[in-house]
């Protein structure tokens, strides 16, 4: 291709000679990879998807320990209980592996959790979280119980996971 070809296929580019043009493409060719790397690098730091609870009690407001909020994941053996305890301004809680809440043979409660057991009258739910740890898939059994205690399904959350 003749020099003067080179102008005119260049005219209105902003770009006055082939070396250059070529230097061009190399950066948008390289800033494309980089592009690409850093896309997939937010992939991987991407937080997972918010865990499914079942909320099986939420109680009203009243002295310590009210309210009291518990869901629970239904998950196997790695379900996951989630507590709210006291006045949203200045409640305590957080998310604990199903294996703490049962006691070490894991049959029954674990008595650190007796008061929020209690307190929001959820010894029905025992029986089933025993099945659940023992990998049963209890969810529609949990959802019939609080069906018939309360006359309807309970509410769903969805919660991000806890940081381990």
């Amino acid at each position: 291709m003749s020099s003067r070809h080179d102008e005119r296929a260049l005219a209105g580019t902003g770009v006055r000679d082939r070396s250059e043009e070529r230097l061009r493409l190399r950066v948008v060719a390289e800033g494309m990879r980089c592009r690409a790397w850093l896309n997939g690098r937010m992939a991987e730091k991407r937080r997972p998807a918010p865990l499914r609870f079942l909320v099986v009690a939420r109680t009203a407001p009243g002295p310590w320990p009210h309210p009291v909020e518990v869901a629970v994941h239904p998950a196997g053996a790695d379900s996951i209980v989630a507590f709210s305890l006291g006045p949203h301004a200045a409640n305590a809680g957080g998310q604990v592996a199903l294996s703490r809440v049962l006691d070490g043979s894991r049959t029954g409660l674990n008595p650190a959790f007796t008061e929020e057991f209690e307190a929001a009258r959820l010894h029905w739910l025992v029986p089933f979280l025993v099945r659940l740890h023992a990998g049963e898939d209890v969810t529609d059994g949990i959802v019939a119980a609080y069906r018939a205690a309360h006359g309807t399904a309970p509410e769903t959350m969805r919660i991000g996971r806890s940081r381990s």
